[in-house]
């Protein structure tokens, strides 16, 4: 008799645990439903709201300044170059694709320095990749010209000139100009031939302007000029 109500005690309490179980796991799934359905309502006011107010063609535009400007923006007095120039300069990049980025930035700067019109800059495609796409094939030509507009003038090649009723194209007079030339060297010797010949070629122009100049603001328009190749 012992036996058989012990058996019994058990099978009530498996029965009541089962109940138990069952009823815990209701108020489970009951809890999860509600969430659900919440979190379904959330999201579709949400997307029905960004749909109305996301514009495709603001998506991708530059976040608004709030009162903060770039680092490589001019602090102080830095007038627009002028109508007329002192001549035109021609570079010949040289080297990686790195360092010719870097000798386009000196190039605006000398262009700067010497009030000069920038021709496009040459790329050399000989020493490494072998590839003869050049100043145009690689970057964006019209964006170059006019994120440095307010900086230097620049042309895509050099103008034509009129001789005797025959027109021809202006010949530059070719310079090798020192490594790591001072701005002095610009100011002085370039430009003296410059002003002689209308337009100067300095080649090879890797590393020829000294990269330590005690001027803030040439040494922001090369960060200026960087982003714009």
């Amino acid at each position: 008799m012992a036996g058989k109500r012990g058996g019994n005690r058990h099978q009530k309490q498996s029965s009541g645990g089962i109940r138990g179980m069952l009823g815990r796991l209701s108020v489970a799934v009951v809890v999860l439903f509600i969430c659900t359905l919440s979190l379904y309502s959330t999201i579709k006011g949400t997307t029905s709201t960004s749909r109305s107010e996301i514009r495709v063609d603001e998506l991708w535009s530059p976040a608004a300044a709030q009162g903060w400007r770039p680092s490589s923006a001019p602090r102080s007095d830095w007038p627009p170059p002028p109508i007329e120039t002192n001549g035109y300069l021609r570079v010949r990049c040289n080297g990686g694709l790195n360092q010719q980025r870097s000798t386009i930035c000196n190039a605006v700067l000398a262009a700067r320095i010497m009030n000069a019109t920038l021709v496009l800059p040459e790329l050399d495609a000989n020493s490494f990749w072998h590839d003869d796409s050049g100043f145009k094939g690689l970057y964006d030509v019209e964006h170059f010209i006019k994120a440095l507009r307010y900086d230097v003038k620049i042309v895509e090649r050099l103008p034509e000139t009129s001789s005797k009723g025959k027109s021809k194209k202006m010949k530059a007079f070719q310079i090798r100009p020192p490594r790591d030339a001072p701005i002095s060297w610009y100011t002085t010797d370039a430009l003296q031939k410059m002003k002689e010949h209308g337009a100067i070629y300095l080649t090879p122009f890797s590393h020829r302007l000294a990269e330590e100049i005690d001027n803030p603001e040439y040494q922001r328009l090369r960060c200026r000029v960087n982003p714009s190749v």
